[in-house]
């Protein structure tokens, strides 16, 4: 027995204890393809590392601990990790397809080269064929095999599954679609004999629920390898007769339906103008020239505001969608020459041998969309994405579409796109490996002590307590893989299998407590049914009947005010509620010595299915039945000693690697910011969630919630700036030179009348605008003004200083210059430099001017602005009301209050349509304020109406347990404001991406690994969460708070170890030892796997002495 192991070593099969074979005379290493996924190698020159053991304990656990067979499931989520490939899945194809037979000498030859050099007597089938001569279909050959690599003595499996080939597969050119009972995609076995489907990578391949999954679980891992090997063999031989050639006969299209293709993409090649019209609300008869200059605005607005071309990507890319749809559904496989599995591309792809549907595509079809990070191809400020396009032009040519396809070629400019796209999956590669393992580590790192022990709790190596029962089931994730409801049928049918596999012979099951559990989940039963909770689980009791009266309460007082009140009190409270749900199975007994212990959802799905069996045949032994699942379960536990922290570590930092380093894309319509892949994992791990990039959260809408309310809470949720609502904007610049020189700068802003707004911006109303602008914009400009003006005025005189230093004669022996005037001069003179120590002070100076009350503005120009209202030209009118003038005055007066440098307030007060604020600058500067450009960057970022915290929120539907919700997403979080509309919103099911807002709450790493389609199993996710939450807040898996561990060791051979090691001098730290870094660092055991435990033997059986009988020592 040899250990191998090909580096990155990211999960735990990346060794695995082989058998070697030495061949002599050869330097090359030779390696079955079925542990090549397991080991992520290929046959181009990687290089493996071999390990010869040379202890007789070592070798044992390799050969049935480590062996391939024991790792034939990846711990990440249970599903098989060893599978046959490529060419033997196009052969397993081919050999068992309807219609195939072998005659004698060939039937002979396939199952002998199936089974190598062996000496066993084999069990052949009848013939499928008799008569008028003998013959075998290939089906059988699969029989022959299956029927002779099972056990001697074991029931025979019975499987009924479906085959990765489609049943589209088998409709022929113009006729009608085959059942799917009893078709080539319904694969059936009775007694291991295979009597209908194809054979493809659904029952060979890696995948869960196949054929040698099932007899991996049934028969255990020896079973499952040799039936690989025998495929393998029988696969290999099998091509070599037959042989597999793919030609350009497979890829071609036939004339109708390649006529059709060229009018779709004639039609796709004009659409990007009424794109343009759609996005940018353009009316029907707009010019091309006039939409290129919409487009131009758009991609060069001075605000660097991108919605706009966010919309209209996504609105092209939308109907791109449907173009390149309509082109795939004609084309392929439909519209090709050869049809499967006369085609070969098509066998490939549809059996699961090599490649995807998208490669024929592209090949036949056309290359579509070239995206770069989740985006069309970047224009230039020219407004092109290439030289060869027009400026701004919106054909989805010049933005990345790319018509053609690999079969008559693609124009030069379509391949600069595809290298581009090239290009930036091979950085994304080279880059995200560094960043994945990084983050692998610092998870490794801390989770390496944690493991199960003989009480069921997972504790760290300090013997804190992580979790009181492992992933709160404690079932090992490769165990339990078909205890789900979907299996049981499965189970059903091979009952006799499972009870030899899982029942030991010599067990009493009265000393199991099997009577016992069941009487506990009857009980629990009947309390559902008085109660009627069927539908759903509820939880009630006298505190939560007592929180019903103090609603909106802070929890702590209700808290406080439940502890005061006497024990009769709460007692009343308690028979109010009902009677409470009896404790589960699980939870009364100890799930590892009673038979009948499983979680209560595996109990509900037992029941359930028993039931349905009963139903359709009274004779279902469901007595057996239920015991063979009960022993299942108890064999399905973790064993003590797993170290299910570096699983979960390797389970999340594993999959990673898959994920990309796009930090933003646009979910649902392409409107909101979500940050995924590998920046989100790091933002929950690593930084504990503290900043996120980009908050949101989602809630589902009731089912009988009108539209009308949604919408209203739309509204609500959304955020409406002030650019919206405002239809002009004008700035009047005049000089005063009377008594003090001033500028005046006179700001007419006029309001959009509600009638004239769009629908969802109609409920603000006018006056309210109005009120928002006196109140915070007057005053958020008048800052910016006066900020910028003091900035010009700094710089005027640092230049003057500057030119006068340069133009005098005594300048060179003259005194230097002050260091911060230098610095000063330097930080005006570039822009783009950075000066920290100016703007630290710029903010001091700004917080101090917001926190001085605005009666000092008031005193210091009082006479000043008494002379500029005496002196105005037009003067602010009124109706002749003695209520209404006083109310205008003291809003006038407010305003002109706000700042110092706001002069004059005029205002529509009889339609509050318009306003106009008269901002008054001393004339001590050369240069021209640009208040205009100002007025836009505030008028971009004001925000008249919103919900705190709430940028955005949309509304999508989603298909949630076959039934159609509507959901609520926000950009930003606010929960209190989802929680005041709870008569229209499920709050039972709000989410968001914000740890530290759940943690403060009620107390998401799912979501992360969804859009790549990977699938980590529950368990390494909570465990990883109780991690970072046991200690009561959370914390990141970082060296900061690995800096609070007990283990010196383990800090140094983390990171800095030299401050470590400094810190642990200093202190005076011990280190016990106890962690896997500190016993690998002095070279011993670990306590953990098969070293969690300690072996008592008799003291005269290793000193050779005789001692008293029935004594041991500890060894």
């Amino acid at each position: 027995m040899m250990l191998m192991n090909r580096q990155p070593s990211l999960h735990k099969p990346s060794i695995m204890g082989h058998r070697a074979r030495i061949i002599k005379n050869q330097r090359a290493m030779r390696l079955n393809y079925a542990p090549c996924k397991a080991y992520n190698a290929d046959f181009d020159g990687d290089e493996m590392n071999g390990h010869f053991l040379q202890d007789f304990v070592a070798q044992t656990e390799a050969a049935n601990i480590m062996n391939v067979g024991s790792n034939f499931l990846v711990p990440k989520d249970g599903t098989p990790l060893l599978g046959l490939i490529q060419d033997h899945v196009v052969s397993g194809v081919k050999l068992t397809i309807r219609g195939r037979f072998f005659n004698r000498e060939d039937f002979m030859y396939l199952v002998l080269s199936a089974f190598a050099e062996t000496r066993q007597r084999f069990r052949l089938p009848t013939p499928a064929i008799i008569k008028p001569k003998l013959l075998w279909s290939g089906k059988q050959i699969i029989s022959t095999v299956l029927m002779n690599c099972i056990p001697e003595g074991k029931q025979l499996i019975n499987l009924t599954s479906k085959a990765k080939t489609p049943l589209s597969c088998w409709k022929a050119r113009g006729g009608e679609m085959p059942g799917f009972n009893m078709s080539e995609s319904e694969v059936v076995f009775r007694n291991a004999e295979l009597l209908v489907g194809v054979l493809d990578k659904q029952h060979y391949g890696s995948t869960q629920y196949g054929l040698v999954h099932c007899c991996w679980d049934l028969y255990g891992g020896k079973c499952a390898t040799r039936i690989l090997s025998c495929f393998s063999r029988l696969f290999t031989t099998f091509l070599q007769i037959e042989g597999f050639t793919l030609g350009v006969a497979d890829i071609l299209v036939r004339k109708e339906e390649d006529k059709i293709r060229t009018g779709i993409i004639r039609r796709l090649r004009r659409c990007g103008d009424k794109v343009a019209r759609e996005c940018f609300k353009l009316p029907a008869d707009t010019n091309q020239q006039s939409i290129k200059m919409v487009v131009a605005n758009a991609y060069c607005n001075p605000q660097h505001n991108c919605q706009s071309v966010q919309l209209l990507d996504f609105k092209m890319k939308e109907l791109l969608n449907t173009f390149g749809e309509q082109i795939t559904k004609t084309c392929v496989p439909s519209g090709l020459v050869r049809q499967f599995p006369e085609n070969a591309l098509q066998t490939m792809i549809l059996c699961g041998s090599k490649g995807t549907m998208v490669n024929s595509v592209q090949i036949s079809c056309g290359l579509g969309q070239i995206e770069l990070e989740g985006h069309r191809p970047p224009v230039t400020a020219a407004g092109r994405t290439l030289p060869s396009f027009f400026a701004f032009e919106t054909s989805p040519r010049a933005g990345g579409f790319v018509d053609q396809r690999f079969l008559t070629g693609i124009s030069p400019q379509e391949l600069f796109f595809h290298t581009m796209a090239g290009r930036e999956g091979l950085i994304d590669t080279a880059v995200k490996t560094s960043r994945s393992g990084y983050l692998q580590r610092c998870i490794v790192k801390h989770l390496e002590g944690l493991v199960v022990n003989y009480d069921s709790t997972v504790r760290d190596h300090d013997n804190s307590v992580i979790q009181f029962r492992y992933g709160e089931d404690g079932m090992d994730v490769c165990k339990c893989t078909f205890l789900n409801s979907k299996q049981l049928k499965f189970l059903s049918q091979n009952m006799d299998a499972v009870r030899s596999s899982v029942i030991p012979s010599f067990v009493s099951e009265p000393l199991w407590d099997s009577k016992k559990s069941e009487k506990i989940y009857r009980k629990i039963r009947r309390w559902r049914k008085k109660s009627l909770l069927v539908p759903k689980k509820c939880y009630n009791s006298g505190f939560v009947e007592f929180s019903k009266k103090y609603t909106g309460t802070p929890k702590q007082e209700i808290t406080a005010m439940w502890f005061g009140l006497s024990e009769d009190e709460r007692n009343k409270y308690e028979r109010f509620a009902g009677a409470a749900c009896p404790r589960m199975i699980d939870e009364k007994l100890d799930p590892n010595r009673s038979l009948g212990a499983l979680p209560e959802k595996m109990l509900d799905d037992l029941d359930e299915f028993i039931k349905n069996e009963l139903r359709e045949n009274p004779n279902f032994p469901s007595t057996d039945f239920r015991r063979i699942v009960y022993w299942k379960g108890l064999r399905s536990n973790a064993d003590p000693g797993e170290n299910v922290g570096l699983l979960a570590a390797q389970s999340v930092g594993e999959p990673s690697t898959q994920m990309t380093l796009n930090t933003f894309h646009f979910a649902g319509r392409g409107e909101m910011n979500v940050t995924l892949g590998i920046p989100r994992l790091r933002e929950i791990l690593m930084t504990s969630g503290s900043k996120i990039g980009t908050p949101n959260a989602e809630i589902c809408v009731k089912p009988d919630v009108p539209q009308a309310e949604v919408d209203k809470i739309k509204r609500e949720l959304g955020r409406v700036y002030l650019k919206q609502v405002i239809r002009r904007i004008t700035v009047e610049e005049r000089l005063d030179l009377r008594q003090s020189s001033s500028r005046n700068y006179d700001l007419r802003i006029e309001v959009v009348s509600s009638k004239a707004r769009p629908s969802h911006l109609k409920h603000i109303k006018s006056r309210y605008i109005l009120m928002e602008i006196e109140s915070r914009f007057v005053k958020s400009l008048a800052r910016l003004m006066r900020d910028r003006s003091r900035e010009l005025q700094t710089y005027e005189g640092i230049q003057s200083k500057s030119d006068a230093a340069s133009s005098d004669e005594e300048a060179d022996t003259g005194k230097d210059a002050d260091a911060g005037e230098v610095r000063l001069n330097k930080r005006h003179l570039d822009d783009a430099a950075d000066y920290e120590g100016e703007e630290d002070e710029k903010n001091v100076i700004e917080v101090e001017e917001e926190n001085e009350p605005a009666s000092s503005d008031v005193g210091e120009e009082e006479g000043e602005l008494n002379s500029v209202e005496m002196e105005s030209d037009e003067c602010w009118e009124a109706p002749d009301h003695g209520g209404t003038i006083v109310a205008d005055q003291i809003r006038i007066q407010a305003v002109i209050s706000s700042s110092s440098i706001v002069s004059n307030y005029r205002f529509d007060n009889k339609h509050n349509r318009w306003c106009i604020i008269t901002f008054r600058l001393p004339l001590n500067t050369k240069t021209r304020l640009d208040v205009v450009t100002l007025v836009e960057r505030e008028l971009e970022t004001f925000v008249v109406y919103g919900t705190p915290g709430v940028e955005k929120c949309i509304q999508r539907e989603e298909n949630h347990n076959n039934r159609s919700c509507q959901i609520l997403a926000t950009q930003g979080i606010n929960a209190e404001a989802f929680f005041r509309h709870s008569k229209e919103l499920d709050v039972n099911t709000f989410y968001t991406n914000d740890l530290n807002l759940m943690w403060k709450n009620y107390g998401e790493i799912v979501r992360v690994f969804q859009p790549y389609g990977i699938d980590v199993n529950r368990r390494h996710l909570t465990l990883t969460a109780d991690y970072m939450t046991f200690t009561g807040r959370i914390l990141p898996f970082t060296r900061g708070a690995l800096s609070s561990g007990v283990s010196p060791l383990q800090k140094m051979t983390f990171e800095t170890t030299v401050s470590f090691m400094r810190d642990a001098i200093v202190n005076g730290d011990d280190d016990y030892l106890t962690s896997p870094s500190a016993k690998i660092v002095v070279g011993r055991l670990l306590r953990g796997g098969t070293g969690v435990f300690d072996l008592l033997v008799p003291s005269d059986y290793y000193l050779g002495v005789e001692d008293k009988p029935g004594t041991f020592d500890h060894f």
